[in-house]
């Protein structure tokens, strides 16, 4: 259930660089599907506790997206993305 929701945001995600026409309304839209997962991370370690999964590098490859499109801005945005992308 869990990985159909992360594949959500990445579809959602992905749909969006065709749906906007600027790159600032892109990385706004970026950034509000980036903030759904940092809410949902908090403080853990990985996606489901201490231990790595795949869904944890499908979400690395959707920041790396989210880092390239905002120019860094997710990882000043959300400390602890920031933190969970170098641990994967």
């Amino acid at each position: 259930m869990m990985a159909n929701n992360f594949m959500n945001i990445m579809i959602e995600t992905i749909n969006g660089c065709y749906k906007f026409d600027s790159k600032d309304k892109l990385s706004l839209y970026l950034l509000d599907k980036a903030q759904e997962i940092s809410k949902f991370l908090k403080n853990k370690k990985f996606l489901i506790g201490n231990n790595i999964c795949y869904i944890d590098f499908l979400v690395f490859e959707l920041l790396e997206l989210v880092f390239l499109v905002t120019d860094g801005k997710v990882f000043t945005e959300f400390d602890n993305l920031s933190s969970y992308h170098q641990r994967i």
